[in-house]
């Protein structure tokens, strides 16, 4: 699972549920000026200019690697001073233009402004003033007075959204992402099934039909409905699953004097899936909750990556700009999933000789991972390839320099370095999809 909740299981964190924003900079003027930069959860940033009498957005993306911000604008006119490939390092504090700023506590270029709901509005709601703005694009200005609007209805989720949106998901999955429909069919979890956490509270959420709002949830429909077919063992991908016994394990987070002080501030999904006080399956299962997850978030990036070519093969390049935008927004937990597995390797062989023992012996386990690992890796490097294809946004780009070899300054990679050798304890050499019948061991 993600940022949802399946059943009562896992909940979204508080932080990110209410507003759709991670972080937020400002640089304030007096009471005449201010800048703000916000980032979104969608990896989408947005630079904002108001004075009391105009209002500039620009728009774009963004990389957070560590404590290296890294932003590229994606707008074609540009507002005063865009964020033109633009770099900074962050802290706690705010944003930095030079990493030794951070290193000797000087004071940042842009403040951190977090928790401030007056800066996580709608852009055209002006701070300085609380005066709405009118405007598109890249500038809005005061709107003149007009008589409020008459209210129009709120919108009502059909009494059978479920059922049309099961029915959408399945024919989009065979239409372009085949096989992911046979596995839709058996053990679909789609938006029904599932509750967003608002305010700490779980809230059912509304099913918008329209088509465009459900294809934007395809690739998270395939993950959930993963874990749900994952009963057992574990879906390699549409026509490969694989039993897995279970056998021994120690809580995930319990790995904690291997890993850095600093990782549960710079790693994503660290404190959702492996803090201490997570209550998800990757942390209360062990090992056999980080491959649940590993699996699902792969076949969710896969099915995006059949759904892509398919529709590159009729000649839908929209569409497929919009399955290469959600695998680009998941593909990432490839790496850090494999950093939580490798820890979990790592202090199990120096603290839970049990854990660990059960482990290496498990064959079918460790074949389940190498397949995954190798399959991960393999749909990454397509991804990045075909999004060089002309008629897609460059911007929906892949990491693939890990496997590069080329020197980084990202962290979660030079973390992953470190580790790397357990999980070549844990993997089988020369198991492939063709011959993996060979090694796994038949359910007693």
């Amino acid at each position: 699972m993600r940022y949802l909740v399946l059943l009562l299981i896992f909940a979204l964190p508080a932080s990110l549920a209410a507003a759709d924003y991670t972080a937020v900079y400002t640089i304030k003027n007096g009471s005449s000026s201010l800048r703000v930069l916000r980032l979104r959860s969608d990896k989408v940033y947005e630079y904002l200019t108001y004075t009391k009498k105009k209002a500039t957005r620009d728009t774009g993306v963004y990389e957070l690697n560590g404590r290296k911000l890294e932003l590229k604008t994606t707008m074609k006119r540009h507002g005063p001073n865009p964020m033109l490939r633009k770099t900074f390092f962050v802290s706690t504090k705010g944003l930095y233009e030079k990493r030794s700023d951070v290193w000797f506590g000087r004071r940042p270029k842009m403040a951190s402004a977090a928790g401030d709901a007056s800066l996580t509005q709608h852009w055209l709601v002006n701070p300085l003033t609380r005066e709405t703005f009118t405007g598109s694009g890249s500038s809005a200005v005061p709107q003149v007075k007009k008589p409020a609007p008459k209210a129009t209805a709120a919108y009502v989720q059909p009494a059978n959204a479920g059922d049309l949106a099961k029915k959408f998901y399945i024919s989009v999955a065979s239409r372009f992402a085949k096989g992911y429909d046979e596995v839709l069919t058996e053990s679909y979890c789609g938006p029904d099934c599932y509750y967003h956490v608002i305010n700490d509270s779980l809230v059912k959420p509304v099913i918008d039909t329209a088509e465009a709002a459900l294809f934007s949830n395809f690739e998270t429909v395939v993950h959930e409905s993963v874990h749900m077919h994952n009963k057992g063992g574990y879906l390699i991908f549409p026509g490969i699953y694989i039993d897995v016994p279970r056998t021994a394990a120690y809580k995930t987070s319990l790995f904690t004097p291997v890993v850095p002080a600093d990782a549960r501030d710079n790693i994503f999904r660290y404190k959702t899936y492996v803090d201490s006080n997570s209550v998800v399956s990757a942390n209360v299962s062990g090992i056999y909750g980080l491959l649940d997850e590993y699996s699902a978030y792969f076949n969710g990036v896969h099915s995006c990556l059949l759904g892509a070519k398919e529709s590159l093969q009729k000649g839908d390049t929209a569409r497929a700009q919009k399955f290469m935008s959600m695998a680009s927004s998941t593909y990432n937990a490839h790496y850090e999933f494999r950093l939580f597995i490798a820890w979990y390797v790592h202090y199990a062989s120096l603290k839970e000789k049990e854990a660990y023992n059960a482990m290496m012996n498990n064959t079918n386990l460790r074949v389940v991972f190498t397949l995954l690992d190798n399959e991960f890796r393999n749909t990454i490097a397509e991804l990045d390839k075909l999004s060089k294809t002309k008629g897609l946004n460059s911007w929906n780009s892949f990491d693939v320099s890990y496997y590069s070899g080329a020197p980084s300054d990202n962290y979660l990679f030079n973390q992953l370095k470190k580790e790397e050798q357990w999980l070549s304890k844990l993997k089988i050499a020369n198991v492939t999809t063709a011959n993996y019948n060979q090694f796994i061991k038949a359910k007693k």
